[in-house]
């Protein structure tokens, strides 16, 4: 989603994609994990996924 008067034009489908993926993110982890973990572990699915 996008909000009126940040962004004129609708997000690529690339940033589609990492919002999604940020999303479940936040879902799978409880609050006790840190941002810095939390990317940890996105880099690393991430890296997996482009070297399929």
């Amino acid at each position: 989603m996008y909000e009126e008067g940040i962004a004129s034009e609708r997000p690529t489908p690339r940033k589609k994609l990492l919002s999604e993926i940020i999303e479940a993110l936040n879902e799978l982890f409880d609050a006790e994990t840190s941002d810095e973990d939390k990317l940890h572990y996105a880099r690393g699915w991430s890296f997996a996924i482009v070297h399929l």
